[in-house]
């Protein structure tokens, strides 16, 4: 995955300042030469780590956790509750979810919604049962310069560029929300068909892939959980 999630992208997503609110007009979007000039600062070659102490050899390169920022929280709130005895529920940061084990009710699974992704939506398009599991979803919808959506926040390290496929949406469904983070970005720069066959081939992992003409494909461990709500879109079996 290393070539699609890096975490020294941290002066490519500042060139872009699409995480830093009204900051970008669309004549800030960046020229072929800078992003160039940072693409030749962000290889995860010039990261050391020792234990507690991370080094970086290239003093032009910025770390930016903020990919799996949300998973890291939320897995080590699960460790929490787990360690005071709370063994039903769920956890939700900012979208990245962690099912605790099913409904203390009438052990039934939990079901989660996957948002319809479209900006300004907060419809929910399918539902998901799931117990003892993570949700995480990556989309074009999510960030992006304002003033031209086109340009989002899932960058794609190869090119310098906001990630440009068939895809609007990945969901992916794992033991950790941190895996989910880095899986899902993953696999929307892969676009669909690598993707697909990178989910599908990954142990304890499955996905929804949504594209832009409102197709949805899924892993096949997803088959007896997965549910689809909006007949305006089209599982592709």
């Amino acid at each position: 995955t290393e070539e699609n999630f890096n975490i020294g992208l941290g002066a490519l997503s500042k060139l872009w300042g699409i995480n830093i609110t009204n900051e970008k007009q669309p004549s800030d979007i960046p020229t072929l030469e800078e992003i160039n000039n940072i693409k030749s600062h962000i290889s995860i070659e010039n990261i050391e780590i020792n234990n507690n102490e991370v080094f970086i050899k290239d003093e032009n390169m910025q770390i930016d956790l903020g990919g799996i920022a949300k998973g890291y929280a939320v897995d080590e709130a699960v460790k929490i509750l787990r360690e005071h005895g709370i063994d039903s529920g769920f956890i939700n940061l900012g979208g990245d979810i962690y099912v605790l084990d099913k409904k203390p009710i009438d052990n039934s699974p939990w079901k989660m919604g996957i948002q319809r992704p479209e900006i300004g939506s907060t419809d929910a398009i399918a539902m998901v049962e799931l117990f003892n599991s993570s949700i995480v979803t990556s989309g074009n919808y999510q960030r992006y310069l304002e003033q031209n959506p086109e340009y989002h926040h899932i960058l794609d390290p190869k090119t310098g560029y906001p990630a440009n496929n068939e895809l609007v949406s990945v969901t992916i469904i794992s033991d950790s929300s941190v895996e989910g983070d880095i899986l899902s970005t993953t696999a929307f720069i892969m676009g669909l068909d690598k993707g697909m066959s990178f989910i599908s081939n990954y142990a304890n992992a499955e996905g929804v892939f949504i594209t832009k003409d409102k197709k949805v494909y899924i892993t096949d461990g997803m088959k007896d959980i997965f549910h689809l709500l909006d007949d305006e879109y089209t599982l592709v079996q």
